[in-house]
């Protein structure tokens, strides 16, 4: 479903972000329940795009947690509509009459009024001092009252009544928790679930527009809109032009920019937050900062640092890249049987080092029958490895290239495919052959299935013997798995570790995703044996990834590593056992930078960044 560009007031720092956000641009905040343990919730990818997924409610509820919230469809509902979905859930949840009641007289506090778009924009900053506030007092009806009626001189009145009468109210409902939500990507569900009970979300799919300003060659994106819609956005305005990011479309950019963004163009240009150029955010004030007033230390923690430990990231300057008008494509795939071992002994020699302009990722999967024998595996299945290339350049000379660096690979020009860097966006993100306006999408049908994952980093070539063992060990259990292998350096080389909080530079050779197969059937049983088997492997591969700590990508959101105490407890020397396996050495300075703008951890979830004070 496409998400709708609503005009916002101009100001003097961007062409469309407003001075201070408000209702109709963040265009709903839910009130929902999080589930007793995340663990214990498979959800599916793409379970959310804007789409109301009621399998999502079902999928939570028979493993024992519950739903969220509700997500919609297009538009905000009005509040006859809204009222109707929440008796719903509520009637499908609980039988508290009370609880149902409470989140109905929230929907009505809001709608009660009309109000005008600029009172709405005056509003904001205290709509966001009072849940700060909230997050410091006790459940006390005198006392809530009280900080309530100290937004102004006097005690509220009309539309700013309305506004503290709402937040009494989510206060009442809700306690503590705010979760921002762009896309919905987060792969354990931060953005729409919660260990510790009940939060509120705060939905940015409207907060969708994207500025394009060709003469300088920067766009202004807001933090809901995907990267489908920034793809598609920057083809209809140039062919040469393109923004290194992620192969998957409905991905949001308000996370994905924030903690780094990997893709097919980070050889030859870096992450997604390399090329952020300034940041609008809310913080815990009620202030809204860009980059001249938020300071270099905040700017440097939200490029590479995840945006939800300190804010609500509304929109993101970033600097587009040139790409030549015809680029080449190419996959080649190979078996066990066909030597594929020793053409990745190959390639992970070669791959990183190679001219930039040329990436090459190795993706292993399993072909041929899931069933398994006595010895785990059958004559029939075997490993295919699948070299996919784009090389920003005409065919002839990639060829030459390959020649030079890959003669292993024995490419040859039926092998390869010219076309355009937006033509290769959708042929990555499985849409090739359809229109380009699918890129607009915000939910997906090839991805509505369920599945687990981790990630790693290897920073040395490992011997033959052990890609042997790798690739055999990939045929046990009868699962039928995927890992994904992206090559470094070029440009990711020449970024040093601490000029963004994003730390896996020079001395990485290659990004590690793995991934269980997809699998639609309810049942704890089922989850659990996929995702045994990928923890297993994991533990499996401990020997040939980055030591001291063993790093992870914080876009590839992996609780397995570690949580923060629930209650708001965790400290920086407790949250390091996970936060350096993300950040690395950046993760103290991060720390402090939370320190500063958050204080009170506000913005808080299971892996958000504990403050830390000088």
């Amino acid at each position: 479903m496409v998400a709708p560009n609503h005009p916002l007031p101009p100001s003097v720092d961007s062409p469309f972000v407003p001075k201070q956000i408000s209702f109709a641009d963040v265009v709903s905040i839910n009130a929902g329940f999080g589930s007793e343990s995340v663990e214990n919730l498979v959800f599916p990818h793409d379970s959310y795009d804007g789409k109301c997924d009621c399998s999502l409610v079902k999928k939570a509820s028979k493993n024992g947690g519950k739903s969220a919230l509700y997500v919609y469809e297009n538009e905000v509902p009005n509040q006859l509509n809204l009222e109707m979905e929440l008796r719903m859930f509520w009637k499908s949840q609980s039988s508290s009459q009370s609880s149902e009641r409470q989140v109905v007289d929230i929907v009505e506090a809001v709608n009660r009024e009309e109000a005008t778009e600029q009172e709405l924009h005056e509003a904001n900053a205290k709509l966001l001092i009072v849940i700060n506030t909230f997050n410091s007092l006790p459940p006390n009806e005198k006392e809530i009252k009280k900080a309530l009626n100290s937004i102004d001189s006097s005690k509220a009145t009309g539309f700013d009544g309305r506004v503290a009468d709402f937040y009494k109210r989510l206060w009442d409902t809700v306690k503590q928790e705010i979760r921002p939500r762009s896309g919905g990507h987060d792969y354990d569900g931060l953005s729409y679930v919660s260990t510790s009970g009940r939060f509120v979300l705060i939905d940015l799919q409207f907060l969708s527009s994207i500025n394009i300003d060709m003469h300088s060659g920067t766009a202004w994106v807001q933090a809901g809109a995907t990267l489908g819609e920034l793809y598609y956005a920057i083809a209809n305005h140039s062919r040469t032009l393109a923004f290194p990011a992620g192969l998957c479309a409905t991905v949001g950019v308000g996370g994905h920019f924030s903690g780094g963004g990997l893709g097919t163009l980070a050889r030859s240009f870096g992450l997604s937050s390399d090329n952020v150029e300034d940041i609008r955010i809310v913080v815990a004030s009620g202030e809204i900062k860009n980059r001249g007033t938020m300071g270099e230390d905040l700017f440097w923690a939200l490029r590479g640092g995840g945006g939800a430990s300190f804010g609500v990231i509304l929109a993101y300057k970033v600097r587009l890249v040139a790409v030549p008008s015809t680029v080449t494509l190419f996959v080649v795939s190979k078996t066990l049987e066909e030597g594929a071992t020793k053409l990745v002994d190959k390639w992970q020699r070669m791959a990183y080092n190679v001219d930039k302009r040329l990436f090459i990722r190795a993706v292993f999967t399993v072909e041929g029958n899931v069933s398994e024998a006595s010895d785990g595996n059958k004559a029939n299945r075997t490993v295919q490895v699948s070299f996919k290339s784009l090389f920003l350049g005409e065919k002839n000379e990639l060829l030459h290239v390959m020649e030079d660096c890959f003669p292993e690979l024995e490419l040859k020009a039926e092998d390869c495919r010219e076309m355009s860097w937006i033509e290769s966006v959708m042929y990555f993100a499985r849409y090739e052959g359809k229109p380009l306006s699918i890129l607009q999408e915000r939910y997906s049908p090839v991805f509505n299935s369920s599945f687990m994952h981790k990630s790693d980093f290897i920073t040395q070539t490992l011997p033959l013997e052990a890609w042997d063992k790798i690739l055999h060990r990939f045929l046990e259990k009868g699962e039928k798995p995927q890992m994904i292998l992206d090559p470094w350096g070029g440009r990711m080389d020449e970024i040093s570790e601490t000029e963004t909080a994003f730390p896996h530079r020079k001395g990485t050779l290659f990004h590690v995703h793995y991934l269980t197969q997809r699998w639609s059937e309810d049942g704890a049983a089922v989850s659990k044996r996929h995702v045994d088997w990928l923890r297993r492997f994991y533990e499996f591969m401990t020997p040939y990834v980055s030591k001291n700590p063993r790093a992870a990508y914080l876009n590839y959101r992996d609780l397995d590593i570690g949580t923060n105490v629930k209650g708001n407890k965790t400290n920086y020397w407790e949250a390091r056992v996970w936060g350096e396996r993300y950040y690395k050495g950046n993760f103290k300075r991060l720390a402090y930078a939370k320190g500063e703008v958050d204080p009170t951890n506000m913005f808080m979830n299971e892996q958000s960044i504990p403050p830390l004070f000088h």
